[in-house]
């Protein structure tokens, strides 16, 4: 080793306040530790983060690397005092690895753990996790009642045991230090472990995303459980969010909630859709039909809903006595018809068989005259063979399901409930059926006995002579009874839905691809001037307002900051070719050679420009984007957002987003006020909507025509709220959590987000 290396060293040592020749008692007292770690844990999900003294926890090093199993990272931890003399032959290797750990040291790290748990002493995490807490590899010895830290000398970053080290080498050290625990089990203090588990599948049920449960002690050891995830709270956007569940009570309650809501959203899904808010304390809320659910008036809940069902079994019962006498009615009407349809039948069917052969046309012309009509005959009889084989057999009436009123009901006679009301509705459903079907039948047969009456009468004018009688029954064709009506579905055309997660890529490349096929370079040049903070000079001159000359002074200034204000020249004789022509940029993972589009060179802004003739300029932009409007729509009907602070930020030309989590990221640039909500206006876009995507070819030229295809920069849509009619269908609030500390996921804000929404009506 070098000298400058040994100083680098010594300084490294020196740095920590270790002394190699005298080594503080506090590092050579160790007792057997008795540690027996849980068996299938899994050590990358930590369960129980707390506050341990910093005093009482002992350092252990092990040939290993974090990741290798405790059996075999215990079975090798030796105390630190024998990495740090090498006054035995054995320990000389151990020396040697603790110097060249020490030489991988880094104070600007060591200092910033210090930074972070001076805070994590202030209050713990939103979510419980930090930065780099894996690095803390600490340990409880239940049986012994120790901590300890298992230090794997073969793992890369050291920095959180360097950090213990100097803490306990100094003698004023005081305090605490926040830490998971691994290889920790939940305590069984609060929930069971069982109950643990539950709860992380009914939350998963409701927030589609599976959550995080943590034994947290406080500085007082005293313990709290943190259950933290992410949730959907509209589309597709999600908000982290925490719950906290302080004493036994308050889990139990929570637990029983969950566990109640998870059986009638699953039990009985038609009639109890829950869904999920963050609350501004940023845990989780629980609404149905906008009324907030609380395990304390869950007894009074069941019980409103039990009677509700009663009341409409009640209904029901009227419902289904009323189809059943309907149903028997049309069946009587049915078979009547069928009686009268089928003597009209047979007499026809007599007259068709008599014209066949000279005596039978004689026969039945002599009989027509001495015959009276056929009756009808026994119509007791034939209506027993013509009943509906579904109808309900005689007895199978509803049962009386009124029952004596209670001060309570559980969950299980409440589902009992509406299984008897399914059953009901079903069968009610099914007289509906019958009902529309033996109507549809009557119309059919008033229909063929129609016919069948024109027919036969047809044939009664004919039988005043037998010489008539003869022309007729020898004509070539007769006039054939016209058939009853037939019943046909009439179903929409099925449209497609659109699913940011698995559509937006194709959609993407679908609006590149028409946008470079039917759209020139002047237009795609103004879309892309409309996306810049330029489109509000456009929309100034589309509402036929003149542009200031403190305007266009003010525009030069910018532009002058950029250093890209021409001269006296009003265009760039280079247009877009670049000097460096190799030059190669990725997009979407995909080389190209394709230059940006620049705002200033589109412009052709100099030092002389006047505001008449930017206006101008403006003006030719305006008619660019009146012919685009006119040769793009999306082609798919999906609904567009965007952030409004003024009502006037839509009027006129306006960029929306698609995607409305990458939106609501965007928020937490804008100041915050924790009574001032924000809107954000959602426009459902039909397919034939006129509206532009903010595709690749709008923010590169691509004159090397090898720009990648689809929406990679941007997934803004341009639309002009002037070529839309809209129309305002709901209003919806939702709060979100944002984070004021990103690194550490500490300081946190709750955010009151109001969406509105409109539909594009048809023109």
């Amino acid at each position: 080793m070098s000298s400058k290396d040994k100083s680098k060293l010594t300084d490294k040592i020196n740095y920590l306040g270790l002394d190699l020749n005298e080594i503080p008692d506090s590092l050579k007292c160790f007792s057997s530790l008795d540690y027996r770690p849980a068996r299938n844990y899994d050590e990358k999900n930590y369960k129980t983060y707390k506050y341990v003294n910093i005093k009482d926890i002992k350092i252990f090093l092990t040939k290993h690397n974090r990741l290798d199993p405790i059996t075999d990272k215990y079975a090798k931890a030796i105390p630190i005092y024998q990495y740090l003399t090498a006054e035995r032959e054995e320990s000389i290797e151990r020396h040697a690895k603790f110097l060249k750990m020490i030489t991988t040291l880094n104070e600007h790290e060591i200092e910033a753990i210090d930074k972070n748990q001076k805070e994590l002493n202030k209050d713990i995490p939103f979510q419980v996790k930090f930065n780099k807490d894996y690095l803390w590899q600490i340990h409880y010895a239940d049986v012994t009642d120790q901590y300890f830290m298992l230090v794997p000398t073969e793992d890369q970053d050291h920095s959180a045991f360097f950090f213990l080290l100097k803490k306990l080498l100094d003698q004023n050290t005081k305090g605490k230090l926040f830490a998971p625990i691994c290889y920790s089990e939940y305590s069984t203090e609060f929930l069971r472990r069982s109950e643990i588990e539950e709860l992380e599948k009914y939350i998963w049920f409701f927030t589609k995303e599976w959550p995080l449960i943590y034994d947290v002690y406080d500085k007082k050891d005293k313990l709290a459980i943190h259950v933290t995830g992410e949730t959907f709270i509209y589309e597709n956007a999600k908000s982290p969010y925490t719950i906290k569940l302080e004493d036994k009570e308050s889990a139990l309650k929570f637990y029983k909630l969950l566990k109640a809501l998870f059986i009638l959203a699953t039990e009985v899904p038609r009639y109890y859709k829950i869904k999920v808010k963050i609350n501004d304390e940023g845990g989780l809320e629980f609404y149905l039909n906008n009324e907030k659910l609380v395990y304390e008036t869950s007894s009074e809940f069941i019980k409103t809903e039990y009677l509700r069902i009663e009341k409409q079994e009640k209904e029901s019962v009227k419902q289904r006595a009323k189809l059943e006498k309907k149903l028997e009615k049309v069946k009587k009407e049915t078979g009547e018809l069928e009686l009268e349809y089928l003597i009209k039948e047979r007499e026809i069917t007599t007259f068709l068989e008599c014209k066949k052969t000279f005596f039978g046309k004689v026969k039945y012309f002599l009989g027509k005259k001495k015959r009276a009509d056929i009756k009808l005959g026994d119509k007791k009889e034939i209506a027993q063979k013509k009943t509906n084989e579904q109808g309900l057999k005689e007895g199978d009436v509803l049962r009386n399901k009124d029952k004596e009123d209670k001060e309570f009901y559980t969950l299980e006679e409440l589902i009992e409930r509406y299984g008897e009301l399914e059953k009901d509705t079903s069968y009610i459903k099914s007289l509906k059926y019958d009902i529309a079907a033996a109507e549809h039948k009557i119309k059919n047969m008033k229909l063929k006995i129609k016919n069948a009456i024109l027919f036969l009468e047809e044939i009664d004018k004919h039988t005043k002579s037998i010489f008539e009688f003869w022309r007729f029954t020898n004509k070539d064709k007769l006039e054939n009874l016209v058939a009853g009506e037939s019943s046909e579905e009439t179903t929409g055309k099925l449209k497609k839905v659109f699913d940011i997660s698995l559509d937006f890529e194709v959609l993407g490349k679908d609006i590149d691809r028409k946008l470079r096929r039917v759209l020139n370079k002047e237009q795609l040049n103004s879309i892309y001037l409309a996306t810049t903070e330029i489109i509000k000079d456009i929309n100034h001159v589309t509402e036929n307002k003149k542009i200031t000359d403190e305007r266009i002074e003010e525009l030069k200034e910018e532009i002058l900051k950029e250093k890209k204000l021409l001269g006296t020249e009003t265009f760039d004789i280079f247009g877009n070719i670049s000097s460096d022509s190799t030059r190669i940029e990725v997009l979407d993972n995909k080389r190209h050679r394709e230059s940006k589009r620049d705002k200033i060179k589109l412009l052709e802004i100099s030092k002389k420009t006047t505001a008449k003739e930017y206006e101008g300029s403006l003006k030719k932009i305006v008619e660019n984007l009146q012919i685009a409007f006119e040769k793009v729509a999306l082609g798919i009907g999906l609904p567009i957002y965007k952030l409004v602070q003024d009502e006037q930020d839509c009027d006129g030309l306006s960029v929306f987003n698609i995607n409305l989590a990458n939106l609501l990221q965007s928020t937490s640039n804008i100041p915050f006020e924790k009574d001032r909500p924000q809107t954000i206006y959602r426009i459902n876009l039909k397919e034939t909507s006129r509206a532009i995507g903010l595709a690749n070819s709008v923010y590169y030229n691509n004159n090397n025509e090898t720009l990648p295809m689809g929406m990679n920069v941007s997934d803004g849509v341009l639309i002009n709220k002037r070529l839309l009619k809209l129309e305002m269908v709901s209003e919806e609030e939702f709060k979100v959590v944002e984070y004021t500390d990103k690194k550490n996921l500490r300081d946190v804000k709750i955010k009151t987000i109001i969406i509105k929404e409109f539909d594009v009506l048809e023109d």
